[in-house]
């Protein structure tokens, strides 16, 4: 029940962070930008899957709101948006392992806009921050694995062709 009431509500929060990147990345009416970002929060397909693993509907949260701070990066020529972006791909990364190369350019897009804005040590910033992010990320993640379950979490050759039938 718990997971569910935090899947409604990442869910409801992905409706105004939508809403921004409609209204902001393209420039959207505001009446399409809602309509849109309603649809997109709440597409069929998500809410048949909201169920027990809360990440359901966090990884489009943190996704939309990556893409809403790298656009904000280089339209305000912020740095704390370029920070939050990063703060954003190594929670993304934190939250499933799969999401590591999505991570990985969401971190690279916000240092290219500090890049491309001629600041130097905020692209270096954002490129060390997600570096020790995922440092950090990795490092946690497998102390938890170890703790939990006797196991790093990670496969070795050997056990993953034998999981395939390829001794």
């Amino acid at each position: 029940t718990w997971a569910r009431v935090v899947n409604a509500g990442l869910g409801a929060a992905l409706i105004p962070v939508l809403y921004l990147v409609g209204r902001r990345l393209l420039d959207a009416d505001r009446g399409w930008a809602l309509a849109a970002a309603v649809v997109g929060a709440s597409l069929p397909a998500a809410l048949l899957t909201g169920s027990i693993a809360w990440t359901e509907r966090l990884l489009p949260l943190l996704i939309a709101g990556s893409v809403l701070a790298v656009t904000s990066t280089w339209q305000q020529r912020s740095g704390r948006w370029a920070a939050a972006a990063v703060v954003m791909a190594i929670a993304l990364g934190a939250t499933h392992q799969r999401e590591a190369v999505a991570a990985v350019v969401i971190v690279l897009a916000a240092a290219a806009c500090r890049w491309l804005i001629r600041d130097r040590r905020g692209a270096a910033l954002a490129l060390a921050g997600g570096a020790l992010g995922a440092l950090v990320t990795e490092v946690a993640r497998r102390a938890l694995h170890q703790a939990a379950f006797d196991s790093t979490g990670t496969y070795g050759v050997r056990d993953l062709s034998s999981r395939r039938g390829l001794s």
